[in-house]
Parts: C-alpha cells; structure tokens; sequence
C-alpha cells in the first residue's frame, strides 16, 4: 500500500530481523600472525521473510535512506527463505538509528503494522507472537495509544507468548483498518 512501507519497516526489522554487533578483539589469533588482533568486530543485518511484499517494504524503506541490503535465500533446516543481508559497520548503525523505538502516534501505527506482518496472525482472535519483554511491552504500549485492549498470553513451553487483542470481531476489523498491516 503506498506510504506505508516507512512507517512498517521498523517492525518488521525488530519482529523478524537480526541486528548484531559481535566483538572478538584479541580473542582470536589469526594463523598468519603470532600475536592477538586489535580489532574484530563483526556487524550483521539480516531479513528472511516468507512475505515478499513486506520484505520488498524493508528493503525501500533501507534503500531510502542509503542502506543496500542485496538479496539471497536464507537457509534454515530443508527450507530456505528470501531475504536481505547487510554486513558493514555503517548499514548496521544506520539500520540501528532507523528502528529507535518512538511513542508517537504515527510511529505506532507503523509499529503494529510492521510487527503484525512479522510475528501476527489470527485464527479466532488476533495475536501478535514473540519472545523479547521489550517488543511484547512495545506492542501493548502502541496498542493502548489507539485504545485497544490487549491480554499477554501464557508463555509456552519455548518460552514464546503473545498479545492478544480483546473485543472480538469488531476490534479485529478495527485494528486492520488502523494501521493497515
């Protein structure tokens, strides 16, 4: 849908991305040298997605701001999954300052439609799917900016919960017409 992808993409990038910064300095030795490297720090960015159109949403809105981020299929287990990658240490800043949580109206009507494109779904009700306190409290929060009423699920035996939207059928068209995920 046109103008959504800026406000989505910072869900979608919290919900199913990796953002990591990994820093090996001196813990390695490298077998061309005989003493310990300075520095070894490693950034990765990381995007599989099943849904090609909000991983198509992710990649504009990166490359809007300059970030490229090429594509390839993400192995996991015996299936693979398209996705996009990006390695350097300024696409990993970049990408870092582009999903800083925000508490404005507008950044949470993104917010929810990113994160339900990429851990929501509904089958009698309608969840929203994770693990990390801190996307779970976000969702409730930018839940009740739209007065929704929402319930934490029990956590499941791999330590998954979700928040489920309370009020039934009507509050499920009103949620998709919100934010439109």
């Amino acid at each position: 849908r046109p103008g959504r992808q800026p406000r989505a993409a910072p869900g979608v990038i919290r919900g199913d991305g990796t953002l990591h910064r990994y820093d090996y300095s001196g813990k390695y030795k490298r077998s061309a040298r005989k003493i310990r490297q300075k520095t070894d720090v490693l950034y990765q960015f990381r995007l599989a997605l099943n849904d090609a159109q909000a991983l198509e949403r992710a990649e504009s809105f990166l490359a809007h701001f300059g970030v490229q981020v090429p594509r390839f299929n993400f192995k996991h287990g015996r299936t693979s999954s398209p996705a996009i990658r990006a390695n350097s240490r300024a696409s990993y800043e970049s990408i870092s300052r582009l999903i800083v949580y925000d508490e404005n109206e507008e950044w949470c009507r993104g917010w929810l439609a990113g994160i339900f494109d990429a851990e929501g779904g509904t089958t009698t009700a309608l969840r929203i799917h994770n693990k990390d306190a801190i996307i779970l409290s976000t969702i409730e929060r930018a839940m009740a900016v739209f007065n929704f009423q929402t319930v934490r699920d029990a956590v499941s035996k791999n330590g998954c919960t979700s928040i489920r939207l309370l009020g039934g059928t009507a509050e499920i068209v009103r949620f998709f017409n919100l934010p439109s995920p």
